[in-house]
């Protein structure tokens, strides 16, 4: 989707060994403090990344990857990790249909959804078809 668009994109998994030194470069612009939070579990997002755009600029990448149907708390997961980062690109992804009470709520409240600077955030379910 981003080399479609001309944007070099770097991605890792970063939920069990962390970022790697090379993502951290590009991902911290905060506190020294806050790098005790993001050594954690919790402080990172299962995949992310950056995409280098043509004229050099970078957007950052965060997603969640669920083995179970979204819950609210999913969503807000993600939000934590698009206002931490600043994030431009948010993926939301689960293995399950996406439960008609979590499309009911982000209609009620489309707040829920992070805004500026998320460009984008996509949610997502990998079901099969039988």
């Amino acid at each position: 989707m981003f080399l479609a668009k001309g944007s070099e994109a770097y991605l890792e998994t970063s939920a069990a060994n962390g970022f790697s030194f090379d993502l951290m470069i590009h991902l911290w612009g905060g506190p020294p403090a806050l790098l005790i939070f993001l050594k954690q579990r919790h402080g990172r997002p299962d995949i992310a990344g950056f995409i280098k755009n043509t004229n050099g600029d970078k957007e950052i990448i965060m997603a969640e990857i669920k083995g179970l149907p979204l819950t609210l708390n999913d969503i807000y997961q993600l939000r934590k990790y698009v206002d931490l980062f600043n994030a431009a690109h948010a993926f939301l992804i689960t293995s399950h249909p996406i439960p008609d009470n979590v499309k009911r709520l982000i209609k009620f409240a489309p707040r829920l959804i992070p805004q500026s600077p998320c460009k984008n955030l996509i949610l997502a379910s990998l079901t099969r078809q039988h």
